[in-house]
């Protein structure tokens, strides 16, 4: 299981993508939290530890790129890992070497860019 013992935020305002995203990533052995926007990540974050986010770049309330920048800037937050995804090819906002996964995303694809993100090549 390529994900084991990870904690991972998945934030994504499309359902029925996000469902398909947990499911991948709870069948490579990781545990998701799952949120639906901005606001409901940054009381997840609050309140419990992760590993990593998977942060949609496009959300209803803010950007994914602004909850990249509060997990950074807060000190209990600012080694958690970030990933975005988006359907479109633009990725607005990213800093050079941030990794970015355009939608659809595979399962092979999914697991790569995590370990390469946490370090577990």
């Amino acid at each position: 299981m390529p994900l084991r013992s990870l904690r991972i935020l998945l934030v994504d305002d499309y359902e029925p993508l996000r469902f398909l995203k947990a499911r991948l990533l709870r069948k490579g052995g990781a545990e998701v939290l799952e949120a639906r926007d901005g606001a409901q990540a940054c009381r997840i974050l609050e309140s419990q530890p992760v590993d990593l986010a998977l942060l949609d770049i496009n959300l209803p309330d803010m950007p994914g790129t602004e909850i990249a920048r509060i997990i950074r800037e807060c000190p209990a937050t600012s080694g958690v890992r970030v990933i975005f995804t988006s359907a479109s090819e633009l990725k607005q906002g990213l800093e050079p070497g941030e990794l970015f996964i355009q939608e659809p995303i595979d399962a092979q694809t999914l697991y790569d860019h995590i370990r390469k993100s946490v370090g577990r090549c």
